[in-house]
């Protein structure tokens, strides 16, 4: 997979030409922002990950030392082969300084601390980067205030043509696979999720609303095969997810959030603490009166989903799903 996915950004970076500058800071960046988070995530990984991986530290230090070392010569670089666009001057100031930032960085000790993730972000801000890497200054300054939300227009979802038969017979499936996936082989419900979350992705879209909850299954999957690292990621990048593509006042943010929030309870506290203090507290423990109509049976559901109200009894009419 790692020569396959060279040989792709190879042939990309052919087909870009004169912009495969650009082209290269940007795959640099995800690649440093992958690299950083992981080391800032590896404390608080279960027991049973860090004894099975007690290399994982050292391992993903060592890349980004070698990665923030080959996009500080990217920038530096001004050959002919990677000419500068005379357009993106401003774009280059950025590089400029986040290349000295670096190389200081790297002579003071080289720790992916508060400071490297700001100017991480700065950098990655400037070349289009917001939520790919704000997710991990978040994660840095756990009292800042939530950023304000994009604009709606920017969050609603790109449609996928389906028809409702088309989603209840995958919603079906889904129940059905979800009911059967407790009692038998993990392994083998792990391959059927799979199978399902690409069948939805296909039909309904990569973030429609049965979609993505097939995604937090196939995630739980993970975790009832030992994968739980592996759960974790693929459930915080869920909720990001949710967050992105569905507004404040959309039921789907807040249902998706919750589900992820639950299943993290057990798999990693903290994390689901994080979720809950951005966005759910804001919706939780506000009044229901305070809240748009629209959202309060959601607020009902996932007050109860977390063990914060008790369940209905038998003769209440609360419909919320």
């Amino acid at each position: 997979m790692g020569r396959a996915l060279s040989d792709l950004m190879d042939t990309v970076g052919a087909e870009i030409g004169d912009g495969r500058r650009y082209y290269d800071y940007g795959v640099m960046l995800n690649r440093i922002e992958l690299c950083a988070g992981i080391l800032h995530a590896a404390p608080t990984r279960p027991a049973a990950v860090a004894e099975g991986w007690p290399d994982l530290v050292p391992t993903y230090r060592k890349e980004l030392m070698r990665v923030t070392a080959v996009l500080q010569h990217f920038i530096t670089d001004d050959g002919p082969d990677r000419p500068r666009d005379p357009q993106q001057r401003e774009l280059d100031r950025v590089f400029d300084a986040f290349a000295a930032y670096l190389q200081s960085w790297r002579s003071g000790g080289a720790e992916p601390d508060e400071d490297f993730f700001r100017h991480l972000e700065d950098v990655a801000h400037s070349a289009g980067f917001v939520s790919a890497v704000g997710r991990f200054a978040q994660m840095m300054r756990w009292s800042r205030e939530p950023a304000e939300p994009l604009p709606p227009q920017d969050r609603w979802p790109l449609p996928t043509p389906h028809t409702d038969e088309d989603r209840e017979r995958l919603q079906s499936l889904h129940l059905g696979y979800r009911t059967t996936g407790l009692k038998g082989d993990p392994e083998q419900h792990l391959h059927t999720m799979r199978q399902l979350l690409h069948l939805c992705r296909h039909v309904l879209g990569p973030v429609h609303p049965v979609t993505l909850n097939v995604q937090i299954d196939f995630a739980n999957a993970h975790a009832l095969t030992g994968r739980v690292l592996a759960a974790t990621v693929l459930l915080s990048d869920i909720a990001r997810t949710a967050m992105h593509y569905y507004g404040p006042l959309q039921e789907t943010r807040y249902l998706i959030v919750g589900h992820v929030c639950s299943c993290l309870q057990v798999l990693n506290p903290e994390l689901a603490r994080s979720l809950y203090e951005d966005p759910l507290r804001s919706l939780l423990e506000r009044d229901e009166e305070d809240l748009p109509p629209s959202l309060h049976n959601v607020r009902r559901t996932i007050r109860r989903a977390l063990g914060m109200d008790a369940e209905p009894s038998s003769g209440g009419n609360d419909d919320a799903t």
